[in-house]
């Protein structure tokens, strides 16, 4: 198997061939390019990660990076598009975070089975934001 990659500021980005020349798999990475004092990592990109483990139960964790001070909004929507439960709603630094779902709604009752959607709102100080979203089962 070969790799093929081109960078592009800190994201390695690529694909695995196969010997019969097709793509096995795509590779997108953050590679750190600098460290902060105190061995602190900034990311340079807003992204938001599949949660883990997906199907969950009954709990599920959510990755996010900041590239800088922003205001936060992570939310839980059902299939329906109804928000499910918010996560989170303020201010954050720059950095590397994670929210855990805990299958409950906002009045704290345990959610039914199925599909739901999480959607992460991020508006950087005097710029424009960022929103996104992922598909996660829940499964009981």
């Amino acid at each position: 198997m070969r790799v093929a990659a081109a960078g592009g500021n800190n994201w390695l980005v690529g694909y695995a061939v196969g010997n019969n020349g097709t793509i096995s798999k795509y590779i997108e990475l953050l590679v750190p390019t600098g460290v902060q004092p105190g061995n602190a990592f900034y990311p340079e990109r807003f992204t938001l990660a599949q949660n883990y483990p997906n199907p969950f139960n009954p709990s599920t964790t959510i990755g996010y990076t900041l590239p800088g001070q922003a205001n936060v909004k992570l939310r839980v929507f059902d299939i329906l598009g109804q928000e499910v439960r918010t996560l989170l709603n303020g201010s954050q630094n720059a950095g590397t975070f994670e929210q855990v779902w805990d299958g409950r709604n906002n009045a704290g009752a345990p959610v039914a089975s199925g599909i739901y959607y999480y959607r992460l709102e991020m508006t950087p100080l005097n710029r424009l934001g960022h929103i996104s979203d992922r598909k996660m089962l829940l499964l009981k």
